[in-house]
Order: structure tokens, then sequence, then C-alpha cells
């Protein structure tokens, strides 16, 4: 149910690309389980991440008006995607989904999100029943 790994890359690069447009747009990105009940879980970023993809946004757009080579911005971008996905997972991991050991099965861990609390200054999970 959480966002996967994967998740927060490409919620990065969607990011980039809006801020790119429109750098006052509010961004977040929602994860539906569906079921007997749906379950959508609301994930994305804030604080030093918001400013982080805004900056490089900013300035692939502003290489784009002069018509310079975006290469090493796409590069810098694609890196700040890694590690926000590195991050946000290894943070949810640590706080949320610390692994038992004692198990033997595939499915270690199921989070309940309406009882996660993540101290993140950089991310945020919110569950939202339905």
């Amino acid at each position: 149910m959480f966002p996967s790994y994967e998740d927060f890359g490409v919620a990065g690069l969607f990011s980039f690309m809006v801020y790119g447009e429109k750098p006052d747009l509010a961004v977040e990105f929602r994860v539906i389980e569906l079921g007997k009940e749906n379950s959508v879980v609301s994930y994305g970023f804030k604080g030093t991440a918001v400013q982080d993809i805004k900056n490089l946004a900013m300035e692939y757009r502003n290489a784009l008006a002069r018509q310079a080579d975006v290469a090493p911005i796409e590069r810098r971008r694609d890196l700040l995607d890694y590690h926000l996905s590195e991050d946000a997972f290894n943070g949810y991991l640590r706080y949320a989904c610390p692994p038992d050991v004692a198990r033997t099965d595939a499915e270690v861990c199921r989070t309940h999100p309406q009882y996660f609390l993540w101290p993140s200054d950089r991310f945020f999970v919110h569950y939202r029943p339905q």
C-alpha cells in the first residue's frame, strides 16, 4: 500500500515538470488500494525536497529559454530523483516498517496507514479513508 521506491522517483520527475511550469502549484500523489473498502494514501514532498526540485526546475526552464544544453541539468534531476527515492523508502522502513527478521514469509510488513506517523521534514504520507 505504501508508495513504493519507484513511486517516489516518478513523483520527483512529475513534480519537476509541474514546478517548471507553475512553481506555486501544490503537488500531491495518491496510491489507491481497491477492495472491500477502498484505501487511499496521499504522498509527496515538502520542505527542502520541494525547494530542491523547484530550484532545479527553474534552472532547467531558464536553460531552455537560453537554448543552452540541458543534459547536465537532466542528469542532476535524475540523481535528485534517485536520492529522493532512497531517502523516502529508507525513512519509511525505519519509522513505519522496521524489518522483522523472525518472520519467514514474503509479506514482512503490512503497515496500516491510518496509524502511521512519519516524522519527516522532506516527505509526507497521509491516509485518506474512503
